[in-house]
Formats: C-alpha cells, structure tokens, sequence
C-alpha cells in the first residue's frame, strides 16, 4: 500500500514539473516571438524613414515659374543701366549674408570691373551679361579666388575639363575679365552643343553631358542660376523676362 501511494506521489509530481516546464517553454517561445514582432516592425519603419527621407533628399525643386528665355543678348552696356547692375549686385551680396569686407561692398572698382566683365564678355559670346552676372552669383557670390571642391576655379568656377577648353579657344584666367570670359566661352560650347537652349547649356555647365539634366543636383543649379538671371533682370530693367 505504502509503495503504490509512493508510486502515485512520484507520478503528480513528475505530470506537475512537466506542466510546470512546458509553462516555462511557452512563456519563453511567447516572448521570442514578441521580440522578434518587435524588430520587424523597428526594421520596417527605419527602412520607411530611409526611403521617405532619401525621396525628399533627391527632389528637385518644381519648376513652376521658369519662362522660356529671351532669344536676344540683353546688353548692359549703357551707361545709364550700370548704377543698377551695381545696385543688384549688391543687393544679391548682401541677401547672401556677406559682410563689409565683401569686394562688392568694399570697392568699388572691384564691383565695376565684375560688371564690365560680364558686359564684355557677354557681347563676345553672345551671352546675355545679366546671365553671367547671375552664374557668377550662384557660383562664388563674385569672388575672384574662389577654389571648388572638384578643383573649380575662379569667378565661374570653371573645372578642368572647361579651363582646357578656355586654353585652346577662350584665353587666360587672371583678371576678373578673362575668368568670365573663360566661363562664358565654356557656357557657349555647351550651349551650342545643346542646340543653342541656354537652359540645356546651363544644365551642361552645371555637370556636363548631357543636355536634359536628370540628376537633381543639376536641375537645382539650373533652377537657381536662371531664377537669379531673372531677379537681376527685373531690377536693372523693371521688367521680367519674356519669351
């Protein structure tokens, strides 16, 4: 009797520690199942917010206000019309944050040279000066000695492969004259191998071949650079451009 009461002891307690222990399996499988639930939904919404973030981050601008350009070459070169080029550059430098110490605010004659520059440079590449003046805005805020983090140099931020370009056909890159000259001609050649469409040349200047622009960064440069032709425009002329 006693050893049939023992046996039926031994085997509540052996069922008891067994339910005890698939207790435990459970619960433990439960909470692995809970954490890796919990990881995949943390992977899902950093991968969303990587895509949300990379989309935004590649955008281009929307181009909703871009007239076509003027087909004539915007001449700046009457006396009356200088003071307000100069008074746009300025405008432009001090929008820009720049201090005293600017050129452009500082002297006077630095200023006078950047705007004949463009004029003469304009004229010479049939390129409308208020263009260059805007290109060279967006490139260095008119700065001579300015150095690109490709090896850009100059006024218009000219790269290797344009300065070569300027050796052979445009001339030296000293003065503030022969740096707009060299980003003028550069501008040309790009313009002209995109059939003469100033924005296709500006997309070429931007980042080279070819023509239509699909990188964002390209279109942005592009978008600036004209929106900054038209402000100057507006304010030496009171008008905007037309087609």
């Amino acid at each position: 009797m006693e050893t049939s009461n023992g046996g039926v002891i031994l085997l509540d307690e052996y069922l008891k520690q067994k339910r005890i222990e698939e207790h435990r399996i459970r619960i433990r499988r439960e909470r692995k199942d809970m954490v890796i639930a919990t990881l995949v939904l943390i992977a899902a919404a950093v991968v969303a917010a990587f895509l949300f973030y990379a989309s935004r981050a590649h955008a281009a601008p929307p181009i909703v206000d871009l007239e076509a350009p003027p087909t004539e070459t915007v001449a700046l070169d009457d006396p009356s019309v200088a003071p307000k080029i100069e008074e746009a550059m300025i405008w432009l430098v001090t929008k820009r944050g720049a201090n005293e110490k600017h050129p452009i605010l500082s002297d006077p004659v630095y200023r006078a040279n950047i705007r004949v520059a463009a004029v003469e440079s304009g004229e010479k590449y049939d390129v409308p000066a208020d263009l260059l003046l805007a290109m060279a805005y967006r490139e260095t805020v008119y700065k001579m000695d300015t150095v690109g983090k490709r090896g850009e140099l100059g006024l218009m931020q000219v790269g290797s492969l344009g300065r070569r370009h300027c050796a052979k056909a445009c001339g030296a890159m000293v003065t503030a004259s022969e740096q707009m000259d060299c980003g003028a001609c550069w501008f040309d050649h790009g313009r002209k191998w995109c059939g003469g469409d100033i924005r296709l040349g500006l997309n070429v200047y931007a980042s080279g071949p070819p023509c239509k622009a699909s990188a964002p960064a390209t279109i942005r440069a592009t978008f600036w650079r004209y929106r900054v032709w038209r402000k100057i425009h507006e304010m030496v002329y009171g008008v905007a451009l037309t087609s």
